[in-house]
């Protein structure tokens, strides 16, 4: 009886630690599949986050570059080549002197930073010479008279980087123009802009 009672007491022992052992080996992996899980979970997310961060910078960068091209078109549109600061491309600004509309006597605006370019066309069956009125002069090299043959073109004169911006350089058209439009004229004049 005292064996049996031992043997028995001895079987239930090893079967218990057995089933701890057990319950530990699936305490273990459960834990293990968890932390697999929370791990994964947080690469992915990471993941995730990388990827919006990813797309948010394509997005700005697609953006800028759009904006980029859009400003540059509004200013070619414009006439301009390029930014300030001298960044850009110079333009050449034709005057138009024509009989039959007042094109002479417009406002013609140049940007110093780029150092634009002016000259004079002559649609009129007369000679003409550009006088500059100004005691300043806004252009590279020495002051000059220009001078526009008929059916011609004058010389182009280069906006100066040491001009001094927003100022208007007063010219005057010799011999004068016999307009076939009435009206008054306006005083032509080259602007200093940026």
């Amino acid at each position: 009886m005292r064996r049996a009672k031992r043997a028995r007491k001895k079987s239930a022992r090893k079967k218990a630690v057995r089933r701890k052992a057990v319950r530990r080996k699936v305490v273990r992996r459960v834990r293990r599949a968890r932390r697999r899980a929370v791990v994964r979970k947080v690469v992915r997310r990471k993941a995730v986050r990388k990827a919006v961060r990813r797309k948010a910078v394509r997005k700005a960068v697609r953006r800028k570059r759009v904006t980029r091209v859009r400003k540059a078109v509004r200013r070619a549109k414009k006439g301009g080549g390029g930014g300030g600061g001298g960044g850009g491309r110079s333009r050449l600004v034709t005057v138009t002197l024509n009989p039959k509309r007042r094109l002479a006597n417009k406002k013609s605006e140049l940007s110093v930073s780029r150092q634009d370019r002016i000259r004079w066309r002559n649609q009129d069956d007369v000679d003409h010479t550009i006088e500059f009125t100004s005691a300043g002069w806004p252009f590279v090299g020495a002051r000059t008279t220009l001078f526009v043959a008929a059916g011609g073109y004058s010389a182009e004169l280069t906006m100066s980087s040491s001009t001094t911006l927003y100022l208007s350089f007063n010219y005057k058209v010799v011999p004068s123009i016999v307009y076939k439009v009435s009206g008054p004229p306006d005083g032509p004049a080259v602007i200093s802009d940026d």
